[in-house]
């Protein structure tokens, strides 16, 4: 996945974001902002992507979501950046 360099998406708020994130982020699409579908709707449907959220849980309700839109190549990190961290891999604060 990384070799492919795949866009990464932070669902979390932008509070959440602040906190702290993964370095590789490119976007925030809020999960709980009304409009989340419309946000990615723009986006390539063949690019790769992984998406994350604090615990997974909005991760894999979003990586439904976009499946059911047509992405072809789109990751979630299971775990959220909880798990993430408590892998002891790097987040940026």
């Amino acid at each position: 996945m990384q070799a492919r360099g795949p866009v990464v998406i932070d669902i979390r708020t932008p509070d959440e974001n602040e906190l702290s994130r993964l370095a590789a982020t490119d976007l925030l699409v809020d999960y709980l902002a009304p409009g989340f579908g419309d946000g990615l709707a723009h986006l390539n449907r063949e690019a790769p992507y992984l998406i994350y959220c604090r615990s997974g849980h909005r991760s894999g309700l979003a990586l439904e979501l976009m499946r059911g839109m047509g992405f072809t190549d789109a990751h979630d990190i299971r775990d959220g950046i909880i798990g993430w961290k408590a892998a002891g891999l790097p987040v940026e604060s």
